[in-house]
């Protein structure tokens, strides 16, 4: 917020309005994508519960940027900049969740205004690139470190037939819990913007919230480790575990 106001939040909403056409200066500038980065990376090694996708995106699109701004073909363009833009978001979501289709998908349906069949191809190779790339610098071993999010590993039978009721109605309550938690969220940002407090003190806020976050997670065994080792041992049977929680 000091140095690079427009790297606060996720980058979602005004990666949105660049693409719908209009221009925010200094969004996708070197010096944002740089804050963003840090931040990013400071953000996630706290343990904090905060997601990549918008980052990543915001991220992407910054560099999507700065290279454009290398060829005057897509420099003084303002149609080709917002094709690079949408690889760019379906870039950003492979290489937070290493779903290359996802991050197509995610780019039409959610960020994208205007996306032609050239770009969807365009965008598709894109996200096959960066989900190439992100499996060449991942670790070679420990699930615990590894790149993607939510990355599971089956051994042998994935799932049984007669299992796809229980996992239908677990997507469901997931479906409502979402729901619920948005809806939450909502009243909650209303509520900040009626003090003045919040916007005078954004960093002893942040300083509260993160202790808060530490006491209530480091203090449970199964929040107190990352995501991708949680999720290693949900996966897991019991009898594959070197380890006990």
């Amino acid at each position: 917020a000091l140095y690079s106001p427009l790297s606060l939040g996720s980058g979602i909403a005004g990666t949105k309005v660049v693409l719908g056409g209009f221009i925010i200066r200094k969004f996708l500038s070197g010096a944002t994508m740089l804050i963003k980065s840090i931040g990013l990376i400071l953000a996630v090694a706290s343990g904090l519960s905060l997601g990549l996708q918008g980052p990543m995106v915001h991220i992407a699109c910054c560099w999507g940027a700065l290279i454009m701004s290398l060829f005057p073909k897509y420099r003084n363009n303002e149609a080709k900049k917002r094709e690079i833009f949408s690889a760019s978001c379906a870039a950003g979501v492979t290489a937070a969740f290493g779903a290359p289709l996802g991050g197509v998908l995610f780019s039409l349906e959610a960020m994208s205004s205007y996306f032609p069949q050239k770009t969807m191809w365009r965008s598709f190779w894109c996200a096959i690139s960066t989900a190439v790339m992100l499996k060449y610098f991942q670790p070679a071993t420990g699930a615990e470190n590894q790149l993607v999010q939510f990355q599971v590993f089956y051994r042998g039978q994935s799932f049984l037939w007669y299992e796809m009721v229980p996992f239908a109605f677990l997507g469901a309550l997931g479906g409502l819990a979402g729901a619920l938690f948005i809806k939450l969220s909502s009243k909650l940002h209303k509520l900040r913007r009626g003090y003045s407090w919040f916007r005078q003190h954004r960093l002893l806020e942040i300083g509260i919230i993160g202790c808060v976050t530490s006491l209530m997670t480091f203090s449970n065994v199964f929040a107190a480790e990352g995501q991708s080792f949680l999720l290693q041992h949900l996966f897991s049977h019991c009898t594959e575990l070197q380890t006990s929680l």
